[in-house]
């Protein structure tokens, strides 16, 4: 497994950090945007289901 040699510095780290949480924030942005699109598709077709058998 690997060892770190050093300590980082701080300011290494929070970089890192900050980076890696980009990404989440980046991945669920995506998929929250995806999910409405979805469900606005679905309301859709049910209002228009409802529609015709009115």
């Amino acid at each position: 497994m690997a060892v770190p040699k050093k300590r980082l510095s701080k300011t290494k780290t929070h970089i890192r950090k900050s980076n890696w949480k980009k990404k989440g924030l980046k991945h669920v942005t995506k998929a929250l945007s995806l999910a409405k699109s979805i469900f606005k598709k679905l309301d859709i077709q049910n209002k228009t289901e409802e529609k015709t058998n009115a």
